[in-house]
C-alpha cells in the first residue's frame, strides 16, 4: 500500500523537485519504508511506501521505463498477476522482483489506454507519457484507493490526500456545504464531491487523460445487467463462485507476515474466513481472527457475536482475539486523525478502528481482511424481490416467493398478494424509484423534505445553499429500466453511489497510523462480475434469502450461522456508550448555540431536542431515536469548532464561511 502524489504544469512551467518533497512530506505517515521522488519538465510524481506485499520490498518508484518515456506512481496491488505476467511475456508469473507498479507501467506500453481492462486488483495510479506528452491517472473499479485532484487551465494537481494538494499549490480552501450535509445524512453518497469545493475525487472505475490543451475523463468499467450466466446444474452455481471467491482471498492474502481477518458470526466475514484459514496458499497459523464483541459476561441487553463466533472456534480452531472497544470514545478526535483524514471522522464505529489495528501492528500484523460487500453481492435480497419478479413475468416463481412469504408472515395468501405485489404496484412513486434504480437516493429525499418529523440536524440554511435537494431528486432511468430490474437493482446498491469508496478510504486513511491495509474479498472485480450475472433465483428462492453464499456457507461452516436470519450488532453497546458521554454531548451543544462556524451547518436546536429524548429513555431497550445522524452530526460539530485554531502539519484547514 502507497501513497502517491505529483503535478503537472499544463503551461509549460517547470516542476521542482522541492514542490514534490513538500508533498511527500505531509504524506509521511504513509512512507515507512520507502519514499521516493522524480521531476522532469513539466512533470512531478512523488511515492511513499508501506509495504504490504512481497514483492513491495523489491520495489522502487516512482518507476521508469526511459527508453519508451514512461514514469509512474501508484498506490496498487494487482491481483492478477501470473495472467498478466504470461500476456506481457514477463518472467515466471511467481517472481517476485517484478512489482505491481511495474506491471501497470508495462501493461500501459503494450496496450496504451486499454491496459485497464487487464488490470485486476486495488489501485489509483499517475502514468506519465513523454511521448504523447499526457498524465495518465486511473482508480479501481470500486474506488479502494484513493486519488484526489485540482485540476484548471494551468496545473493539475493529485494527491492520495487532500492535504498533499495543498501542499503543491495555493488553492481556495472553501467548504462544500453539499459534501458536508450529505456526509450527515450517511448512505455515503459524496460520489466524486469532497469536503473542499476546488478538490475533487476521481470516481471509481474512472480514467483520465490530461494534456496541455485538455483534459478527458471516462468510464472504462460497468457491469452490464442484460449478461446472464447459466449452467445446466444447480450446484455448478456454487462451485464457480467457490473457485472465484477462494481467488479473491487467496490474492490478498499476499503478505510479508501474518494477516488478520475480522469474523462477526454471519454470513459474509465467517466466510472469508474460513476461505483464508483454508488457503492452499497460506498456512493457516500465520492468519488471526478478530472479532468485536462485549467483555465477557457483559449483561447490556443487546447480545454481541460471541455465540456464532464461539460455534465456528469449535468447529474450526484458528487463532483469534477478542477487541473490546470503547463507545465512550466514539467523538475522540485527535489532531493527528482529524490531519489524516483531512476533515471530520465521520462514522460512529470509528472509535473500533483504533484498538483493531493497534492489535494487528502488535503481532506484526500488516494486513486485514474484510466481509463488506457481501450483502449486496454475495447474498444480495432486495426487499422488492416480488415486484422483479412480477416485471420478468415469472409467473411460477411469483406464485411461490408470495406464497412462502406468506407462510412464514403466518397470513392468508390472499393477503400476501395484496400487500407485498398489487400494493406496491399500484403505488407509483415505489414503482418509479424501483424502476430509476435510485432507491438510495430516494430514501434520503424522503428525510431531506420531512425534516421535522425525522429530525434532520442539518441548518436550513445548509440545506437551501448546497442544493442538497435537488442533488438528491436526480434520477437515472436507464433503457428498458424494466428488463432485468432485480439486476439492475443489484448493480445500483453495489456501484450506484461510490458506497466503497467512502467505506474503503476511511478504513485506509486510519489504517495508515498503524502501518497496515484493508482488503475486501467480496470486492474483487471477478468475484462481483460472476455474481451480479446470476439469475436472481440463485440469490434467492422458496423464501431463503442470500442463497448463494448459504449454500456455500452449509457445505463449510456451522449449520447454526449458515441458517442465520437475524443479524445482531456487531458493536453492541453502542447507545451505552453515547448515554456515558451525556455531559459532554451537552456542553459541546451548550457551546454550538454561540458558534457560528457551526451553526452555519447544523441546526444545533434539534440535536439538542433529539438527544434530550434519547437521554430521557430506558437505557434497557432498543433506542427509539435514529443515532446514526445525531452522531455524525457530533462529529462535524466538533471538527467545525477547531478547524480555525487547532490544525496539524502546517497545514491549515479552512474555516467556514459566515
Amino acid at each position: 500500500m502507497s501513497s502517491i502524489c505529483g503535478i503537472f504544469y499544463r503551461d509549460d512551467r517547470k516542476a521542482e523537485t522541492a514542490e514534490v518533497d513538500r508533498m511527500i512530506h505531509v504524506l509521511s505517515h504513509w512512507g515507512p519504508d520507502r519514499v521516493g521522488g522524480w521531476a522532469e519538465g513539466q512533470v512531478g510524481l512523488g511515492h511513499l511506501a508501506l509495504w504490504t506485499t512481497p514483492e513491495a520490498v523489491h520495489e522502487s518508484c516512482p518507476f521508469g521505463v526511459p527508453e519508451a518515456g514512461v514514469t509512474v506512481t501508484a498506490d496498487a496491488r494487482i491481483d492478477n498477476r501470473a495472467e498478466l505476467m504470461a500476456k506481457l511475456n514477463l518472467r515466471d508469473g511467481n517472481d517476485r522482483s517484478v512489482g505491481d507498479v511495474e506491471l501497470i507501467a508495462r501493461a500501459y506500453m503494450k496496450w496504451g489506454e486499454e491496459c485497464l481492462a487487464h488490470l485486476v486488483g486495488d489501485f489509483a495510479f499517475a502514468l506519465w507519457d513523454a511521448r504523447a506528452r499526457r498524465l495518465f491517472c486511473a482508480r479501481d473499479p470500486f474506488g479502494i484507493r484513493p486519488f484526489y485532484f485540482f485540476l484548471d487551465e494551468r496545473r493539475f494537481v493529485f494527491g492520495s490526500e487532500i492535504k498533499a494538494i495543498f501542499a503543491a499549490a495555493d488553492l481556495p480552501r472553501e467548504w462544500n456545504p453539499l459534501y458536508l450535509g450529505l456526509a450527515v445524512l450517511g448512505g455515503k453518497l459524496e460520489g466524486e464531491h469532497t469536503q473542499f469545493r476546488s478538490i475533487v475525487a476521481l470516481a471509481p472505475a474512472c480514467a483520465l487523460s490530461v494534456t496541455a490543451a485538455g483534459a478527458r475523463k471516462w468510464r472504462f468499467w460497468r457491469l452490464d445487467p442484460e449478461f446472464e450466466i447459466h449452467f445446466r446444474r444447480d450446484e455448478e452455481y456454487v462451485e464457480a463462485f467457490e473457485e472465484k471467491l477462494q481467488a479473491a482471498v487467496d490474492a490478498r492474502l499476499r503478505a510479508p507476515d501474518r494477516v488478520a481477518s475480522m469474523l462477526s458470526g454471519g454470513l459474509d466475514a465467517t466466510t472469508v474466513t474460513h476461505f483464508a484459514a483454508h488457503s492452499r496458499q497460506f498456512s493457516r497459523d500465520r492468519l488471526t481472527a478478530y472479532t468485536w464483541a462485549l467483555r465477557a459476561g457483559d449483561p447490556w441487553h443487546r447480545k454481541d457475536e460471541r455465540e456464532y463466533v464461539d460455534a465456528y472456534l469449535a468447529e474450526h480452531p484458528v487463532d483469534h482475539r477478542y477487541i473490546i472497544p470503547n463507545p465512550a470514545e466514539m467523538f475522540t478526535d485527535t489532531p493527528g486523525t482529524r490531519h489524516l483524514l483531512d476533515g471530520p471522522v465521520i462514522g460512529p464505529s470509528s472509535y473500533a478502528a483504533g484498538p483493531t489495528f493497534s492489535a494487528a501492528r502488535s503481532q506484526n500484523i500488516r494486513v486485514l481482511l474484510f466481509g463488506h460487500g457481501g450483502d449486496e453481492v454475495a447474498s444480495y435480497a432486495p426487499d422488492n424481490f416480488l415486484l422483479g419478479l412480477l416485471m420478468a413475468r415469472d409467473w411460477r416463481g411469483l406464485a411461490s416467493e408470495a406464497h412462502v412469504h406468506a407462510e412464514r408472515l403466518g397470513v392468508p395468501r390472499w393477503k400476501a398478494w395484496k400487500n407485498y405485489i398489487f400494493r406496491p404496484l399500484l403505488n407509483r412513486e415505489f414503482v418509479a424509484r424501483s424502476i430509476a434504480c435510485q432507491d438510495r437516493l430516494a430514501f434520503f429525499r424522503d428525510i431531506v423534505e420531512k425534516r421535522e418529523a425525522t429530525g434532520l440536524p442539518l441548518a436550513e440554511n445548509l440545506i437551501r445553499d448546497s442544493g442538497l435537494a435537488g442533488h438528491l431528486k436526480s434520477r437515472h432511468n436507464p433503457n428498458r429500466a424494466w428488463s432485468h430490474l432485480v439486476r439492475r437493482q443489484q448493480i445500483d446498491a453495489i456501484t450506484g453511489s461510490n458506497v466503497w469508496s467512502h467505506i474503503a478510504t476511511r478504513f485506509l486513511n486510519t489504517s495508515v497510523l498503524w502501518s497496515s491495509e484493508c482488503r475486501f474479498p467480496y470486492l474483487d472485480r471477478r468475484v462481483v462480475e460472476y455474481c451480479v450475472a446470476l439469475p436472481p433465483d440463485q440469490h434467492r428462492r422458496d423464501g431463503w434469502p442470500r442463497r448463494l453464499l448459504r449454500r456455500v456457507a452449509d457445505r463449510r461452516i456451522p449449520h447454526k450461522i449458515a441458517r442465520r436470519f437475524d443479524k445482531s450488532a456487531t458493536l453492541p453497546d453502542f447507545d451505552r456508550g453515547l448515554r456515558q458521554l451525556e455531559e459532554q454531548v451537552n456542553e459541546a451543544l451548550q457551546r454550538w448555540d454561540a458558534e457560528p462556524r457551526v451553526t452555519a451547518y447544523l441546526d444545533v436546536g434539534e440535536m439538542r431536542r433529539r438527544f434530550a429524548l434519547f437521554f430521557a429513555d430506558s437505557p434497557t431497550v432498543e433506542p427509539k431515536v435514529g443515532l446514526g445522524a445525531l452522531c455524525r452530526a457530533v462529529q462535524l460539530g466538533l471538527f467545525l469548532e477547531k478547524t480555525s485554531s487547532d490544525a496539524s502539519g502546517g497545514n491549515d484547514l479552512p474555516g467556514p464561511r459566515g
